[in-house]
C-alpha cells in the first residue's frame, strides 16, 4: 500500500478495508485472524510516509472531499469495548443455514460430483491449476472433488499435497445451490482448513469459488 502511495501520490489516503468481525460458534477465532483496524493502519501509512494525508471515518460519518474534513471528530476504534461486545453479544447469533433441516448426505454426493465437474471445467475455461489434491470433510469421509472427484476408499488416504475443507453440510448445501458462497463462508471462517504441507495457494482458493451447481 505504501509503494502504491509513492507512485500515485494521492491527495489523501483513507483505510477503510478490512476491519471485521465474526460472530456465532466461529467468534473464538477473532483472535487469529489475519485483519487489523484502519488505526493500525494509518499510523503505519505515516510511520513510512509522514507527509502522507490520512483520512479515518467511522460508519455515518461523511468527509469532504474538497477541504478533507470530516464532518464530525473521529473516535478511534476502542478495541476492548469491541472484544467485549464479541463476547457478550456477537458470539450468541445464530446464521440462517444453521437452523436449515440437514440435508441427505446422499443427495450433497450426488451434487457434489456434479459440482466439482462443473468447477474443473470452469477452472480450465479460465487457465486456473493447483499442485494440490482438494478434498472435503463430509459426515465423517473425505471426498476428493479435484483434480478430479473421488468417493472411493482411495479418497480417504493421505494425499502428498492436500487440502482439506470442513463445513457444516447445511452450509455446503447452500453453498452447492447458489444460496451462498464459498468464499463468503471463507471469509467468514465458516470453512475450516487443513494444508499438509502448509502450502497456501491463491489459485486454488480462487477455484473453489466455482463449485456450485
Amino acid at each position: 500500500m505504501c509503494d502504491l502511495l509513492a507512485a500515485l501520490t494521492p491527495r489523501a489516503v483513507l483505510p477503510f478495508a478490512g476491519a471485521y468481525v465474526i460472530g456465532g460458534r466461529q467468534a473464538y477465532k477473532n483472535r487469529y485472524l489475519g485483519t487489523t483496524s484502519w488505526d493500525e493502519c494509518a499510523t503505519e501509512v505515516l510511520a513510512r510516509r509522514p507527509d502522507q494525508k490520512v483520512c479515518l471515518l467511522r460508519e455515518g460519518d461523511t468527509l469532504d472531499i474538497l477541504s478533507l474534513t470530516n464532518d464530525k471528530p473521529y473516535a478511534p476504534i476502542n478495541i476492548n469495548a469491541q472484544s467485549n461486545y464479541i463476547d457478550s453479544v456477537l458470539k450468541e447469533l445464530e446464521y440462517e443455514w444453521e437452523s436449515d433441516n440437514l440435508p441427505s448426505i446422499d443427495e450433497l454426493l450426488s451434487d457434489l460430483e456434479i459440482a466439482s465437474a462443473k468447477m474443473i471445467t470452469r477452472g480450465i475455461e479460465f487457465g486456473i491449476s493447483a499442485g494440490s489434491t482438494v478434498v472435503i470433510s463430509l459426515d465423517g469421509s473425505n471426498v476428493e472433488i479435484f483434480p478430479h472427484f473421488d468417493n472411493s476408499p482411495k479418497a480417504r488416504i493421505n494425499f502428498e499435497q492436500v487440502l482439506i475443507c470442513s463445513l457444516n453440510p447445511k452450509l455446503l448445501r447452500r453453498i452447492l445451490d447458489r444460496k451462498a458462497h464459498w468464499n463468503n463462508a471463507e471469509i467468514g471462517c465458516h470453512i475450516d482448513f487443513f494444508r499438509n504441507p502448509n502450502v497456501y495457494e491463491p489459485d486454488l482458493h480462487t477455484l473453489l469459488q466455482f463449485l456450485h451447481l
